[in-house]
């Protein structure tokens, strides 16, 4: 992770923070080997990073379920899973929302790349949302019927 990750879950926790949202916690989560992305350095490289640059973190913690899996994991099922975990934690229900930049939320546009089972079900639960250069975020939402419909739970 980049000091800007580590900035984006400061930044995002403010902002659910001031929306009223009690944030009882982060997690970064290394993708598995299995994702395919070019260049993606080995799981346990990238678990020791994490957990390196977190080590100072009071809330925000690794979490290598998904790392360690058989296969890659879908993003749902990964929240579904730490949804599940806190909720059983805190004795009562929790969202697990996703922190992600414009450009993610720009790909659930993008036919092919996510399953709209996959997106009604995370953005249902919410995704704290972060501005990337050259891209219209507010724009982007207004023109996505979809979502739009769920604009309640797409915090900026």
């Amino acid at each position: 992770p980049t000091f800007m990750h580590l900035r984006l879950f400061e930044s995002a926790k403010i902002a659910l923070e001031e929306a009223g949202l009690n944030v009882i916690g982060g997690f970064m989560s290394p993708v598995h080997d299995k994702y395919g992305k070019k260049g993606l350095v080995a799981v346990e490289h990238r678990i020791a990073m994490v957990e390196a640059s977190l080590a100072s973190s009071s809330w925000i913690s690794c979490d290598t379920w998904e790392a360690k899996q058989d296969d890659w994991t879908r993003t749902r099922f990964v929240l579904e899973r730490f949804a599940k975990e806190a909720s059983e934690a805190v004795g009562q229900s929790v969202r697990a929302l996703l922190l992600c930049g414009a450009d993610l939320l720009q790909s659930f546009l993008t036919p092919g790349v996510w399953t709209e089972d996959d997106i009604e079900s995370i953005l249902s639960n919410g995704v704290a949302c972060i501005h990337r250069e050259g891209l219209n975020l507010e724009l982007l939402i207004q023109e996505s019927d979809m979502l739009y419909a769920k604009r309640k739970n797409i915090f900026i």
